[in-house]
């Protein structure tokens, strides 16, 4: 991707969080799928792309799906107001931090939410076997890097990491 795509890219991305980066650097990363390829000229990053901020972010969206659900000592009224939710679904609440984590932040969800938000159009996939095309692990791992640039971007702040969250419809 050309340096006025990444531009181009990161201003639209930015639009979709509701988010204005501080480090630039981070989005731009968190865009980047790994791949066999390196184009050190386009202002895209190395080769394994946005799996380390992936695996950040996907640590970090468990620690803010987790930590309210953890003060509320499981009371789904505390969580509902961490997560400003109107209606909560009988389905959703068990009671459990695991059904929590699995049913919001699994890849198929993440995949799910990453294409409601219009993400595919963004990534920068450097995979020619991908042919144009964002497969749903992909995209998964890149909605974790946003959150995981998101994170470090807040200096840890999960309540703006949970922002994100909401404008994404990541949670309850």
């Amino acid at each position: 991707m050309a340096t006025q795509e990444t531009a181009e890219a990161v201003t639209s991305v930015k639009a979709i969080l509701g988010y204005h980066f501080t480090d630039l650097s981070l989005l731009i990363e968190a865009l980047q799928a790994s791949g066999p390829l390196v184009r050190p000229d386009s202002g895209w990053l190395k080769s394994e792309g946005n799996k380390r901020l992936a695996l950040l972010g996907d640590a970090a969206l468990r620690l803010a799906l987790l930590e309210p659900w953890y003060q509320g000592t499981g009371d789904y009224r505390y969580y509902l107001k961490s997560f400003n939710v109107k209606r909560w679904g009988s389905d959703f609440w068990r009671g459990s931090g695991d059904h929590l984590v699995s049913s919001s932040a699994c890849n198929a969800n993440l995949g799910m939410i990453g294409y409601r938000n219009g993400l595919d159009r963004f990534i920068n996939n450097i995979d020619p076997g991908q042919k144009g095309v964002t497969a749903n692990g992909t995209m998964a791992t890149t909605v974790e890097a946003i959150i995981g640039a998101v994170y470090l971007d807040v200096a840890n702040d999960l309540d703006a990491v949970r922002k994100v969250m909401r404008t994404l419809g990541i949670g309850p």
